[in-house]
């Protein structure tokens, strides 16, 4: 799932996947005990790229009360500098029974559906100010596959998108959603502040030769519409 997921989805001749830069990789499992598994894959690779001086560390942290795991891939600019992580690994316990689909290398992945669904819980239901800046780039992916969507003619299948998020009300033990979303009430006492950050995740996350077509205003008021329109379908 993630980033490089939505580059790949989106990956159809338009140059719509030109806009979503990142150097991170997600994955789910569905239980803790996958986690060593998954690190017996990768890790010799990644002891390769270490001989090769590709890498110059690496740290593995294991998932632990619903925290998500990581292997952390870490390099230098130079031997003067501190090494810094130039690609993280996340691995999450998730449930991968819905709203999967294959890539053309049969590679099983959230289908746009889930990974909106996902979305639009970290912007509804987010528990405070903080962690929903930390967020934020949510708002930003949400945009972009509208305008993917609208740019293709391509529709959504909401009756997969409506399943995905009344099942993340479930495993979050929620049965009713209130009208108003928490990234609507922050944007409405700290609309500066959220402005701020978004052009930040923009300059970050948005190809140079894209950023100039992008409005963050464009970007906030399609986001709300988005988690408005979930809003009015589920409750």
């Amino acid at each position: 799932k993630g980033g490089y997921i939505l580059r790949a989805i989106l990956n159809d001749g338009s140059n719509v996947k030109d806009f979503r830069k990142t150097s991170d990789i997600d994955l789910d499992i569905i239980s803790e005990e996958y986690f060593t598994l998954i690190v017996d894959k990768i890790v010799p690779l990644v002891e390769h790229w270490v001989n090769l001086g590709k890498v110059n560390k690496y740290t593995i942290s294991e998932p632990k009360d619903n925290a998500t795991g990581n292997i952390k891939l870490y390099r230098k600019r130079d031997e003067n500098t501190k090494a810094f992580v130039f690609c993280g690994i996340d691995i999450a316990v998730h449930p991968v029974s819905y709203g999967i689909i294959m890539l053309e290398d049969k590679l099983p992945c959230y289908a746009i559906e889930r990974m909106l669904a996902d979305k639009f819980w970290s912007m509804y239901f987010t528990s405070n100010k903080k962690v929903l800046y930390h967020r934020i780039k949510d708002i930003l992916d949400i945009y972009l596959i509208g305008r993917y969507l609208d740019t293709n003619e391509k529709t959504l299948n909401e009756d997969l998108l409506i399943s995905c998020v009344k099942k993340r009300m479930d495993s979050s033990h929620v049965n009713e959603l209130c009208c108003v979303s928490t990234f609507e009430l922050v944007f409405q006492k700290y609309p500066e502040s959220v402005i701020d950050l978004l052009r930040k995740e923009i300059d970050f996350r948005i190809s140079p030769k894209m950023i100039n077509t992008l409005n963050v205003e464009d970007v906030i008021n399609d986001g709300l519409a988005f988690i408005n329109f979930v809003l009015g379908v589920v409750r």
